[in-house]
């Protein structure tokens, strides 16, 4: 048997490991999104303070926060169920990855899955790309429209912008261009106003920007702009910057059609496209190229899944969802393509967005605060569908981000 003594020796070492293990559970978020079922961050601690709360001290210049606070709004989490097997994930009704490569053509329009296993887009074979896409543009050219831009620190991706804008097949004289430009530091508020001489040039109802004078934009490398603990901040800003320029940019035209400066390429067909569709919030696909894989870029264009409305109801109501920073159990937009040319959605990204510009008119606009889980683009499509609208995806439309 085991002495007494030696036996406190075991349990005291067990302890010591226990809350080691503990302390870097709490204090490095990212060890719990890997080993974690549950999608909450743990914020604070008996010990001491997070990673994540004294982030948040810093982006408070040093205030302490409530963890109330932190909870409804400050830190935004990805949905996700850690603990899905394998073969839960085989059965969600992807198609064969053994028999399908991704960089090649398929001859089918794949299944919808139960929800999007990757983002991975497999491209399809050009005659069913012609059939979803088949369409007699004139019929869809009679139309006032205004393309709605935020800029900033966009100097170097005007130039081609305003090209990809120029090769748009719709009648110019129909369409009109506003960019609203913050707080860049750079060139980006002379060079547009250069590039809007330009556009009225070729023969643009009308072309202008406009600069606001606010701050609070989250700046540095990709890293930095992506951080999770920093998405409230970064979102809030972007929707104000939005709210702004629709206010200015929104005269009297029939159609609002938001599309970021930093798109590669738009199909020439994109405006026909799109009022076809005959929705109240449209979206194409807006995808990028990885190698020789396309993949979804936009991952803000989803529809909410029965896994995914489970994961809700398990949050704060306040809480920030995030798409885009791990595996989902929602869909994206490519992936619906087995429902057909247009598809309803829940939540949109605004990298190439199309709004009757009545639903605007009538209070839609993209939320500064958290609405249903979400804020920005992702909130303006809650609240859209909150206020009867309907909100739809054109998973055969394509726009290319760079």
């Amino acid at each position: 048997m085991i002495n007494r003594r030696k036996l406190k020796r075991i349990l005291s070492s067990f302890g010591i490991i226990i809350c080691l293990m503990l302390l870097i559970y709490i204090n490095l978020p990212w060890i719990r999104g890997v080993f974690g079922p549950n999608p909450r961050l743990i914020l604070n601690s008996s010990n001491g303070r997070s990673a994540v709360v004294k982030k948040m001290m810093e982006l408070n210049n040093g205030k302490d926060v409530t963890m109330k606070m932190l909870m409804n709004a400050a830190i935004g989490v990805p949905l996700r169920i850690e603990d899905m097997s394998f073969e839960e994930i085989q059965k969600s009704g992807w198609i064969d990855t053994e028999k399908y490569s991704p960089d090649s053509e398929l001859d089918f329009v794949p299944p919808v899955p139960k929800f999007s296993v990757h983002d991975i887009v497999y491209q399809l074979k050009p005659k069913i790309m012609q059939k979803y896409l088949a369409l007699d543009r004139r019929k869809y050219e009679n139309h006032s429209i205004v393309i709605l831009t935020p800029v900033h620190n966009s100097e170097n991706d005007l130039v081609q912008y305003v090209q990809l804008l120029s090769e748009l097949d719709y009648p110019k004289h129909k369409i009109s261009v506003v960019f609203g430009e913050d707080g860049s530091e750079d060139q980006t508020l002379k060079v547009g106003k250069f590039l809007c001489k330009e556009l009225r040039r070729q023969g643009f109802k009308q072309a202008e920007i406009f600069h606001f004078n606010i701050t609070g934009q989250i700046e540095g490398d990709w890293n930095d702009i992506h951080n999770q603990v920093l998405q409230y901040k970064r979102r809030k800003h972007l929707a104000k910057a939005r709210n702004l320029l629709l206010k200015a940019g929104l005269k009297d035209e029939e159609y609002v059609l938001w599309i970021d400066a930093d798109v590669g390429v738009l199909p020439p067909d994109l405006i026909q496209q799109l009022i076809f569709a005959n929705k109240d919030v449209v979206v194409p696909c807006c995808l990028y190229r990885k190698s020789q894989y396309t993949n979804v870029y936009d991952k803000n264009t989803w529809r909410e899944t029965e896994y995914s409305l489970q994961e809700l109801k398990k949050l704060d109501k306040h809480q920030l969802v995030l798409e885009g920073y791990g595996p989902t159990i929602r869909l994206y937009l490519p992936h619906l393509r087995g429902e057909g040319r247009v598809v309803p959605l829940d939540g949109v990204g605004g990298c190439s967005l199309l709004v009757k510009a009545e639903c605007h008119r009538q209070g839609l606009h993209f939320p500064e605060e958290i609405f249903q889980y979400h804020i920005e683009t992702e909130g303006l499509a809650k609240l859209a569908k909150s206020k009867g609208f309907g909100v739809y995806g054109m998973p055969f439309v394509e726009v290319y981000h760079k």
